[in-house]
């Protein structure tokens, strides 16, 4: 039997095309539905914004601002773990959807598990591994577990934004952006 790091690095979504759609993908963001055996799931990739009226200030450089794109899934309308099983035919389908959307590149996007969910934040610690290794335009950018407020934050960056900002620069932007969840 496999082990789940050996699983995880040959993990690929098998849930043939005709069982799900794209309501919506493009530049504002985008919305995946799937009528599984798991349950509805439902993805949504929404672009933010509101980030100056809730910080006072976007992720930017000089005058440049960066779009920033919020993450989420859902299984049958919950947002937080189901503890129903299915994760290792789930995950893979977010990630492929979660491909699919980087290939409009985005600059930043964000996703985040509560701090209580453990293996959750353990299978986005693995996703986040999966997407990078063959997305090599983005980068994770990370905060220090002090500054993760309600839960952990994943913030994967495309280089135009990465190239620009000092990293401390950016970490402290993101941080800040952060602190308007906590």
């Amino acid at each position: 039997m496999k082990t789940y790091q050996e699983y995880v690095t040959e993990i690929t979504s098998t849930v043939p095309r005709s069982e799900w759609s794209w309501v919506q993908l493009g530049v504002d963001g985008g919305e995946a539905l799937w009528h599984s055996d798991q349950g509805t799931i439902q993805l949504i990739i929404q672009k933010d914004d509101t980030r100056s009226i809730i910080i006072g200030e976007p992720i930017a450089r000089e005058s440049e601002e960066f779009n920033l794109y919020h993450i989420a899934f859902t299984r049958d309308g919950e947002w937080n773990q189901t503890h129903q099983g299915g994760a290792e035919k789930i995950f893979p389908w977010v990630i492929e959807r979660i491909k699919d959307f980087l290939k409009i590149k985005p600059e930043i996007v964000r996703f985040t598990a509560k701090r209580e969910e453990l293996s959750r934040i353990r299978l986005y610690d693995t996703m986040v591994k999966l997407l990078l290794r063959h997305e090599f335009e983005y980068e994770l950018i990370e905060l220090p577990s002090s500054e993760w407020g309600k839960g952990k934050p994943y913030y994967i960056v495309h280089e135009t934004v990465t190239e620009g900002f000092m990293h401390d620069e950016l970490v402290d932007a993101l941080t800040d952006y952060n602190r308007s969840f906590a």
